[in-house]
């Protein structure tokens, strides 16, 4: 879905955007091949004829910063694209950086997935090497930085408890205070917030719009099992792209249990439920805006409310969350008098 009034179009080696017939860029390096819009209108991506680069543009400010965060993370080891440089254009900003790839590992599951019935042992290597690195550069980085606690606004929780308000602010918040106090056990570290294996590529991940300060860990653990929030079975369609199998998955944990050891901090197999539930609160954000961009997309909002209770029960009581139920749970229809989401009619 393109912006009110904004038209995009790659031309002999530059990138115009054009809005109200002037244009207010140009920027070198392509000719550019339009990819995706970024969610929540954080800019557009294309790519460079030859497949070498990418550019990314956006709101300046917001932009710039993004750019900025990729260099360094990418200085300290983290494996993100090399930014080769940055500029701003009126009220836009960019940044060029090295192609990590063109198929994403999650769009490569789903096919074999789908196809196969299972996901390729060597896709599902390349995955598990991904997130180990990540974990070891956030460890690595983490033991020379101070504490930082991001999770509240990273999680978007403010965001949570005012579209959801009939979900118990109570148990929201011990939930949140008892992982942050668990996962105390880890240093802080810049957390890409959105870490799946659709942002990420053969030569690392992509898309840290969402970075924010917080526990190393939290974006290798919740990565493995992040199409559980789309395992759902709605009016429209089944959204599970893929699973790994059991063997995949615990080759995962195992390889991140032994990453720990050699940091010095817990195996996260013992804290799995802390993480996996800061994921959980995660997922029920920002509902409100996607909802018309999806045809189910008040069904999945509801879907999720029904995951966040019933994960946010279990852990309060200190039994152990399945990520792989929660296709199996009932969604849960919002009890509120005044709300300008529409009505669906979807029974618990």
């Amino acid at each position: 879905m393109r912006s009110p009034g904004l038209t995009h179009r790659a031309i002999a080696g530059t990138i115009f955007i054009m809005e109200r017939g002037e244009t207010l860029q140009h920027i070198p390096g392509g000719p550019w091949v339009p990819i995706k819009e970024r969610v929540l209108g954080r800019g557009h991506v294309y790519r460079s004829h030859d497949g070498s680069s990418i550019l990314r543009v956006g709101p300046r400010r917001r932009t710039l910063a993004e750019g900025r965060q990729t260099a360094w993370l990418h200085s300290e080891g983290f494996p993100v694209p090399r930014v080769l440089h940055l500029g701003k254009i009126g009220e836009e900003g960019y940044w060029v950086e090295t192609s990590s790839g063109v198929e994403s590992l999650g769009e490569r599951f789903r096919t074999q997935f789908h196809g196969l019935g299972h996901v390729e042992d060597v896709d599902a290597d390349s995955f598990q090497s991904t997130i180990v690195q990540w974990f070891d550069a956030q460890l690595r980085l983490g033991k020379h930085l101070p504490k930082r606690d991001g999770l509240y606004t990273g999680l978007n929780i403010g965001n949570v408890l005012e579209e959801n308000p009939d979900l118990a602010p109570s148990l929201v918040r011990s939930a949140l205070r008892r992982a942050r106090r668990e996962l105390a056990l880890y240093p802080s570290a810049p957390s890409h917030g959105d870490a799946n294996a659709f942002n990420m590529l053969d030569r690392g991940i992509i898309d840290l719009e969402h970075l924010f300060w917080g526990p190393a860990g939290y974006d290798s653990v919740n990565a493995i099992d992040f199409t559980e929030f789309f395992a759902l079975e709605s009016p429209v369609k089944n959204h599970l792209a893929y699973r790994l199998a059991d063997e995949q998955r615990d080759r995962c944990l195992a390889a991140l249990d032994k990453s720990a050891a050699a940091h010095g901090v817990p195996p996260v197999t013992e804290h799995f439920d802390d993480f996996f539930i800061l994921k959980v609160l995660w997922a029920l954000s920002h509902m409100r805006e996607l909802i018309p961009a999806r045809p189910d997309g008040e069904y999945l909002w509801h879907w999720r409310r029904g995951v966040a209770q019933h994960a946010l029960d279990r852990y309060l009581s200190h039994e152990a969350i399945d990520p792989q139920s929660f296709a199996r749970i009932a969604p849960l229809v919002p009890q509120l008098k005044d709300s300008s989401l529409p009505r669906s009619g979807i029974e618990t």
